[in-house]
């Protein structure tokens, strides 16, 4: 099982608009935005339509002040609070 450290509010990101240099905010998990159903669905089914593997979690991070947007991949924890085996190697 991995758990998304942010989805979980166990870790935050800060980051900058590179537009106007305002917070952006997270808006969550980006497969909750599919449709009506997503925020319901199976991870398992979500896993084979966002385009990224197992033991990851897009993110939607906006701007408040001019609408820019961002997607980022954030890598899951497994059950030992550890980094997903696939991301081991990184420094």
């Amino acid at each position: 099982m991995f758990i998304c450290p942010l989805c979980n509010g166990l870790s935050r990101l800060e980051l900058s608009c590179p537009l106007c240099g305002a917070q952006l905010e997270d808006q969550g998990f980006l497969g909750n935005y599919y449709g009506p159903y997503s925020p319901y669905e199976d991870e398992k089914n979500l896993d084979r339509t966002d385009g990224v593997g197992p033991g990851q979690c897009i993110h939607l991070f906006s701007c408040p002040v001019c609408g820019y947007d961002h997607r980022l991949v954030i890598n899951s924890l497994d059950k030992e609070n550890q980094l997903h085996p696939l991301d081991r190697t990184r420094p």
